[in-house]
């Protein structure tokens, strides 16, 4: 039910009546005549055809079971409404934040950044949905994407941080088809993709030496970067992954890194995406500061600032 615009008037007076318990009291509150105060008090229960206040001898009075039902409900009101008003200020972290990003950021680095979240603003609760799919973040209600793209004219797009890349085998598939020393000997290998016309890391890696990519190269589709990773674990092929996706997998010797010396300078770019207000703004900055502890205590070798 919604209240009736005519009733809306005539309640922030009855409050304060019912919270000073004097006419008086709540004139001086509202800076307001107590004549006025006894006018908005009679317009709402004409309107309600109740009554809300006892009217006694000289200044006191008591509320009615109906007046005391309607003080109740409206002080919750104001309760939930003062704790939402305090929400919206930019510089209050509280509240929700729903926030995307790319599977294998959210999985492998994200986790991290919520628990410093934690510590940083313990009453900020951040909802996180974790997709490859290019979310449209106004029409869907997020405040923020992690993108590995500054697309949408209608959002602002902050560098977050670059992420080195490597090319990954499993010491079976090495033993078995050896290793490439040059990236034109990728056409005796199973590269592994994203999916068909997906090849962007592969081509990012072949530019650095004026390569293209040739329809000839024998790939394999698997998918997402988890796929990617178990896939070359299993010895199916060569995968080009981002740093913090294999780091356990090379440090537990699972995977092996080809090439080391042709992709130290491959990178990808992540950014954060947010509409133009101001408490998006203080989402990112803190997201930021969240980051860079995350950078320093876990990923220092996989990502770069």
């Amino acid at each position: 039910m919604t209240i009736p615009s005519h009733l809306l008037a005539h309640l922030p007076y009855f409050a304060a009546v019912s919270r000073f318990n004097s006419f008086t009291l709540a004139a001086e509150y509202l800076h307001v005549s107590p004549s006025a105060i006894s006018y908005q008090i009679r317009q709402l229960e004409d309107k309600l055809e109740v009554s809300l206040v006892l009217r006694q001898s000289g200044s006191k009075l008591n509320l009615t079971t109906a007046g005391k039902a309607l003080a109740q409900a409206y002080q919750q009101f104001e309760q939930g409404l003062e704790q939402v008003l305090v929400q919206l200020q930019p510089s209050h972290l509280s509240g929700r934040v729903q926030m995307t990003a790319p599977v294998d950021f959210a999985s492998r680095v994200l986790p991290y950044v919520l628990a410093e979240l934690k510590s940083i603003a313990p009453n900020l609760v951040v909802e996180l949905e974790a997709s490859d799919a290019l979310r449209d973040l106004i029409q869907d209600g997020f405040d923020l994407a992690i993108r590995s793209e500054p697309n949408d004219e209608r959002l602002r797009h902050k560098v977050l941080l670059q992420v080195r890349k490597s090319v990954v085998a499993s010491p079976a598939y090495i033993q078995h088809y050896g290793v490439p020393k040059l990236l034109s000997e990728l056409d005796r290998h199973t590269l592994l993709v994203r999916g068909l016309g997906q090849y962007t890391s592969w081509k990012q890696l072949l530019a650095l030496q004026n390569l293209e990519w040739s329809e000839g190269f024998n790939t394999l589709i698997l998918g997402n970067s988890f796929a990617l990773e178990e896939g070359a674990k299993a010895g199916l092929g060569l995968a080009l992954l981002a740093d913090f996706v294999v780091a356990d997998a090379l440090e537990r010797g699972e995977l092996v890194q080809i090439m080391p010396h042709l992709t130290q300078s491959l990178s990808t770019t992540f950014y954060v995406s947010f509409a133009p207000t101001p408490q998006a703004r203080v989402y990112v900055e803190v997201l930021q500061q969240a980051l860079k502890q995350v950078l320093e205590k876990r990923f220092m070798g996989a990502l770069l600032r």
